[in-house]
């Protein structure tokens, strides 16, 4: 049964502050205050029980308790995943219970005598965006305590992180409690995920988010619509200001090379392509449903700031249901906008790209969103660092964009690092090390010479050909999805762009892109094509929604396996319309060009004919309508799936290329998801059965003279990128920051021996689990840097 909350008025805030306060000034030493801290919350609250938990390490130990047993102070722990302690302190968020015992993380600890309870709210002791512990009350009532309750706790919570942290670092007669350790001190490394490649050496930031003012309910209601109608104006026009200074923004020359080091990225520009996602963020600012969320929650009788956050909890709680990453992501742009609100209602209002920062600053946070990127300073920004985050973020692209070394998912970084620390933090790998030792610095600064050094090699090598010792022209193409991406065709060299995948588009859009807008994108990457070498090709993948892609505008189906579930071209095909629009946007931007098309996704050859017939269809109502067609066209398919590399011969008969997507064809081959640590060790490209697949697959498009391409990861690491070369592709495409190394280790490959060395080992009978090794030890002799 649902149990209503129920309203029990505690002491009057001002009350309990002033009791917090008068406590703060104390002299006592820290258990005592702890001690008193409990009773006074205990007795505010009206409470039966009140306990703070401390971090001792990666656990928290009951420190002062009022209303449980005395004995199990500084007895009693919980790991940070244990217990409906562990699960505040875990989230950092507010868990408020009727019944605590129905709760899936309650764990009972019989030293405590907490069975006598009912009712739990605990609330995290945050500070500077680090977790130093959980405050709780409890009750022998079943109840839901009320907003004012839950307000008053939070800011009790953020008084007692206050007095923590001072007891901690006063030393003397305030010592700190015996095993508790606030504030950390040693050298820490912490493993993310790279999301923005740099290295970077820099002094830590802790991002603070706005706090909200503590008052909920408005004393004059009319008078605070006056002041959400004047916070939504002047939000608007710092977001407007600052989408026309990224639209005013040219390309840097080294913007996204992958070269930069991260230690003086300067005033690099944002690039056209973050038109996209401003615009997009702009759409938030007017939109009507979030506008009208606010002023109803305004009307109801809370503060501007209490409106801001019941609307920013109910999105909160979309993004805790929503399964797809990409969704989340724009959930996040959401939570930007409400922080920028927080900020606009509190008096502040800064530019963008005026928020100071110390000189090499690297700012940690638990989630950014793209407008707080631009609002710090460019000159002195050097990293970032999150708890959260995402790949397919906003806030990452921009980064990527700027050149800003940014390490994500980096798991409760805030309890570990302090505002100054020194830090060093590795884009390329996702690590994090925090207050280095003499030696971590010295080797830092080693890899960040040997980059600066292999940038300058990239740089004199990039106008070279890709041909191997013995004669093999490889063609290194650029993979890319925005405008962001293509600066990379120039400042690397690349032969042209060999995988466009045109769903970053509609993936970075709040609503489906207009055919106009489509076209655009398509012509400015068949433009930055021409440029230099006029005859760069460029080809453009439809649409691969579907599995970890959802748009943020349709109505997502949850699929028990969505990776091999209803995407990419099975969406194409079953919504023909759609993927016709696409196709007409495609053959408006290449008319007179050429023109390379290619579907994914296809199991079988009757998906590639049916997918072709749409494209007939387009073709001849352009022809009908008198407009121009390409200058030469060719429809290929992406190679991905297992059962289409069976009917090699046959796709070979009715497409004009096969390009290779080694990320889901080596995933489905060995049935192991690559981004699930429990089974991607299974996901080998160079196990003998996986270069025999690709070995198979490069044989029968040569028999059947079809043009072969991979893309994928495999295509931008050198050790695989030579193997591949070795089977006979001549055609790799990559990220940005493959093309330079894998061109450096081609310049130096035999292709012909390493061939003799691999295609006997991969029909052996008794065949390795990887050639990894014979192929490290055949780069060493033949010094290949790989």
């Amino acid at each position: 049964m649902k149990i209503p909350p129920i309203n029990i008025k505690p002491d009057p805030g001002a009350n309990l502050l002033k009791r917090i306060r008068g406590l703060m000034a104390s002299e006592e030493g820290v258990q005592a205050r702890l001690d008193k801290f409990v009773k006074i919350i205990s007795s505010a609250m009206k409470a039966n029980v009140a306990s703070i938990y401390l971090r001792a390490g990666d656990e928290l130990e009951l420190c002062a308790t009022k209303g449980l047993k005395q004995t199990a102070v500084h007895t009693t722990r919980l790991g940070i995943n244990q217990g409906l302690v562990g699960n505040v302190a875990r989230r950092a968020r507010v868990l408020n219970l009727a019944e605590a015992a129905d709760h899936k993380d309650f764990l009972f600890k019989p030293e405590t005598g907490e069975q006598r309870f009912h009712s739990f709210l605990g609330v995290p002791l945050l500070r500077g965006g680090r977790n130093l512990g959980v405050l709780v009350v409890q009750g022998k009532r079943a109840r839901i305590y009320s907003e004012a309750e839950v307000e008053n706790l939070l800011t009790a919570a953020t008084l007692l992180a206050e007095i923590a942290i001072a007891d901690e670092r006063a030393g003397g007669k305030k010592a700190r409690l015996k095993g508790i350790h606030l504030t950390p001190t040693g050298p820490e490394t912490i493993t993310g995920q790279a999301f923005a490649d740099g290295l970077v050496q820099g002094r830590a930031v802790l991002h603070l988010p706005p706090v909200a003012s503590g008052a909920m309910i408005a004393a004059k209601p009319a008078e605070e619509q006056i002041r959400l109608e004047k916070a939504i104006r002047q939000m608007r026009r710092s977001v407007d200001a600052m989408v026309d200074e990224v639209n005013g923004d040219t390309v840097g020359e080294g913007a996204n090379t992958g070269a930069a080091t991260g230690a003086a990225m300067g005033t690099a520009s944002m690039v056209p392509a973050s038109k996209e996602i401003f615009e997009s963020y702009r759409l938030f600012a007017y939109d009507r449903k979030w506008l009208a969320s606010l002023r109803e929650a305004v009307n109801t009788g809370l503060t501007a700031e209490a409106a801001v956050e019941r609307v920013r909890n109910e999105h909160r709680a979309r993004m805790q249901k929503a399964r797809d990453p990409y969704l989340r992501a724009r959930l996040h742009d959401l939570e930007d906008l409400a922080n920028r609100m927080l900020r606009t209602l509190g008096g502040e209002n800064v530019a963008p790209g005026q928020r100071q920062l110390p000189d090499n600053a690297v700012v940690f946070a638990r989630n950014l969103g793209p407008a707080e990127v631009l609002d710090y300073d460019r000159d002195k920004l050097r990293g970032i660092v999150l708890e959260e985050g995402a790949a397919t973020a906003h806030a990452t692209i921009i980064c990527r964009t700027l050149g800003i070394p940014l390490v994500g998912h980096a798991e409760r970084v805030l309890d570990r690092v302090e505002a100054d620390d020194q830090v060093l933090v590795d884009g390329e790998i996702g690590e994090v090390r925090i207050r280095p030792t003499p030696k971590d610095i010295d080797d830092f600064l080693v890899r960040l010479g040997i980059k600066a050094e292999l940038s300058t090699a990239f740089k004199q090598q990039r106008n070279l050909k890709a041909v191997t010792k013995d004669g093999q022209k490889i063609s290194l193409l650029l993979n890319a999805g925005l405008l962001v991406d293509l600066p990379g065709l120039d400042s690397m060299g690349a032969d042209g762009i060999g995988l466009f995948r045109t769903e970053f588009q509609f993936m970075v859009s709040e609503r489906m892109p207009r055919l106009v807008e489509q076209v655009a994108l398509y012509k400015r990457a068949l433009t930055a094509a021409k440029k230099g070498d006029g005859n760069r090709p460029v080809t453009f993948r439809t649409l691969d929604l579907g599995g970890d892609k959802i748009l943020p505008y349709a109505d997502p189906q949850p699929e028990e396996n969505p990776a091999i579930g209803w995407r990419a071209i099975r969406i194409g095909l079953d919504r023909p319309a759609m993927l016709r629009y696409q196709l007409r946007a495609l053959l408006l931007a290449g008319a007179g060009q050429h023109l390379r098309i290619m579907f994914p996704m296809v199991a079988t050859t009757s998906e590639f004919q049916a997918a072709r017939a749409l494209l007939d269809k387009e073709i001849a109502r352009t022809e009908k309508i008198g407009g121009a067609a390409p200058a030469k066209l060719e429809v290929g398919v992406m190679l991905e799936t297992p059962a289409l590399a069976w009917q090699i011969d046959a796709i070979c008969h009715y497409a004009d290329f096969v390009s290779v997507g080694a990320n889901d064809l080596m995933q489905f081959f060995f049935a192991a998801d690559r981004d699930n640590p429990r089974v991607a060790g299974l996901y080998d490209g160079l196990h003998p059965a996986a270069l025999s697949l690709l070995s198979h697959i490069a044989d029968r498009c040569k028999a059947n003279k079809t043009q072969l391409t991979v893309c994928g990861e495999m295509a931008g690491k050198p050790l695989e990128a030579i193997c591949l070369t070795a089977l006979g592709y001549r055609n790799l495409s990559m990220p940005v920051t493959g093309i330079g190394p894998v061109k450096s280790a081609i310049l130096a490959l035999d292709a012909h021996k390493l061939a003799t060395l691999i295609k006997p080992k991969i029909t052996s009978a008794t065949p390795a689990d990887t050639l990894r090794e014979d192929v490290l030890n055949f780069c060493a002799q033949e010094r290949i840097p790989v």
